[in-house]
């Protein structure tokens, strides 16, 4: 069955490996919640104030998440699905409040607190007979999150940046090398970096930047990978690597960005030797495979770019698949990033479920969503200049940590959501003020007063 999820409504509480497990299973992830019997994070046992009747009849009662942070909502997550909802013991956190003749909390909790407080859910049988459902919950609300910025003064300065901040010395045993120019080589390569725990530097096709050379050095690289052919990085850089550091070099190319995204994913050293899960996104564009390659990378996945447009699944792509393992596959991106038909083309092969949205920023929510149910760190990039983002979906995939296109002088709403949801000590933002400006650090939602 193929599943299609959106980011009005991010799944909540799913680890990518509970995202594989959902789809093999066959579960919709959907924008309507799901009743379940499984309490959210926070939540308690029921108290056992039900009275007498079959319990299959008793809808559903959840707590909202666990953990909350100053200024930024809750989880739009419903807490129950029919009846009467009541705060009956306790208070919500200052600030949040139940909605009317509803299931979903409201506002933005305004203190730092701990607030426990006990739900009641009366739901009527057709008979007339009334049940009680409760259970205690606990919202911990947190300062804002921290800012931090991770700026170079072009995009191969801030490739080095992030990799001295990420890498100690003689920590990577491999560096990957890939194109500044065009994004789609090194799109291939974040996962795959994140994967092997190696930097992602970039450089011109024409020779290497200042810095890379050393940067080689520093972290005791003993493999430099170039992803891309020589249209990509010449053969002069590859041999100025080979001369000025004692690394190996690999190229791994292809003719054009969906060969050279196979060869990688499939290269028995630098590739994945399995995998029972593969991302999805296509290859002309890079917003929705960048947000995708930390929640793979997280649970071991590769990312394939794909041509979109395509009618359905090449024997190349499906063969590399089914030699990896693959059970399951996300699509990230709507019907006009991977066609329906392409869609209905490996769910014939594979379990797939779709990550879309009607922006990039709503499709980061909706494949972070059903991938983090917990971050202490979060990554910001711009939505509109891919080069600062590249370096950076290796950290954050390397940390367990989701990253998120926005706007270049607010937060789009959805992400301001997912940093309510997730409430994380660190917020970064990935390069200079002309990607992200400095408005971007007050973490101030698009359209707020």
């Amino acid at each position: 069955m193929f599943h299609l999820a959106f980011a009005r409504r991010p799944v909540h509480g799913l680890a990518l490996a509970a995202v594989v497990t959902t789809v093999l299973a066959g579960l919709s992830v959907a924008p309507a919640a799901v009743a379940s019997t499984e309490p959210l994070p926070g939540s308690t046992s029921d108290s056992g104030e039900h009275s007498t009747g079959s319990e299959e009849l008793i809808p559903a009662l959840l707590c909202p998440q666990q953990a909350a942070a100053k200024g930024f909502p809750l989880s739009t997550a419903p807490l129950a699905q029919a009846g009467a909802l009541r705060v009956s013991r306790g208070a919500l956190p200052q600030g949040v409040r139940l909605q009317a003749g509803g299931f979903q909390l409201e506002g933005e909790p305004n203190t730092v607190e701990t607030a426990s407080f006990t739900l009641e859910l009366a739901t009527v049988r057709p008979d007339g007979h009334t049940d009680l459902t409760t259970k205690a919950c606990t919202v911990i609300v947190k300062e804002a999150p921290k800012v931090t910025r991770v700026a170079g003064s072009d995009r191969y300065t801030q490739a080095l940046a992030i990799s001295r901040l990420t890498f100690r010395d003689d920590a990577a045993d491999t560096v990957y090398l890939a194109s500044g120019q065009k994004f789609a080589d090194a799109l291939s390569a974040t996962a795959a970096a994140a994967h092997h725990t190696a930097p992602l530097l970039l450089t011109p096709g024409a020779a290497l930047p200042p810095g890379v050379v050393e940067e080689i050095r520093r972290v005791g690289a003993n493999d430099v990978v170039i992803v891309g052919g020589e249209a990509s990085i010449s053969a002069a850089v590859a041999r100025q690597v080979a001369s000025s550091t004692a690394a190996k070099v690999t190229r791994i190319a292809g003719a054009d960005r969906y060969e050279v995204s196979r060869a990688l994913i499939g290269h028995a050293a630098f590739g994945f030797a399995s995998a029972t899960a593969a991302f999805v996104a296509t290859g002309a564009t890079f917003a929705d495979a960048l947000t995708a390659s930390p929640a793979a990378a997280s649970g071991g996945s590769p990312v394939l770019l794909v041509d979109g447009s395509a009618a359905s699944l090449g024997s190349q792509e499906s063969s590399l698949l089914t030699r990896l393992g693959v059970k399951s596959v996300a699509i990230v991106g709507g019907v006009t990033s991977v066609s329906a038909s392409l869609a209905s083309s490996i769910e014939k092969s594979f379990a797939t479920t779709r990550y879309a949205g009607s922006t990039r920023y709503e499709v980061g929510a909706t494949v972070n969503g059903a991938s983090f149910p917990a971050a202490s760190k979060l990554y910001l990039a711009s939505g509109v200049v891919f080069a600062d983002a590249l370096s950076g979906g290796v950290a954050a995939g390397i940390d367990a940590s989701p990253l998120y296109v926005t706007r270049a002088t607010c937060l789009a709403p959805e992400v301001h959501r997912e940093i309510g949801r997730l409430a994380p000590s660190t917020v970064v933002i990935l390069g200079g003020p002309a990607s992200l400006s400095t408005a971007i650090e007050t973490l101030e939602p698009c359209g707020a007063d």
